[in-house]
């Protein structure tokens, strides 16, 4: 129930309150994926890129992700973290691993499909 009014919060214009509700939430329930990407939004939304990062950094090296898996939504948040608290370069640099991430997701060929 956290989530859902987290996410609404968010959705209204409200990322204060989703990140305080979304905080609790992790409090109780650490491994809550989906919350700690919607926190992620909800602190950039807020103008908070150091926790943004900080998050995004955690998220990406958590075992719960797919192994193998790109993040390249992951990557994009972390490059506007980076912005935000005024770090052009590493921002630069998600950037680039955002744009790669997703230039694999998009070149699915009929071929390649069929190769794997």
């Amino acid at each position: 129930m956290l989530l859902l009014q987290a996410w609404i919060q968010l959705q209204y214009g409200h990322p204060e309150r989703s990140r305080i509700l979304l905080e609790a939430l992790l409090a109780l329930q650490t491994d809550c994926v989906a919350a700690q990407r919607i926190l992620i939004v909800a602190l950039l939304q807020s103008g908070r890129g150091a926790e943004a990062r900080i998050q995004c950094e955690a998220l990406l090296s958590h075992t719960a992700l797919t192994p193998g898996e790109k993040h390249p939504a992951l990557w994009l948040c972390l490059s506007h973290a980076h912005q935000i608290s005024g770090d052009p370069d590493r921002a630069s640099d998600a950037w680039r691993h955002y744009l790669t991430n997703l230039t694999d997701l998009t070149d699915l060929t009929p071929e390649k499909i069929n190769d794997q």
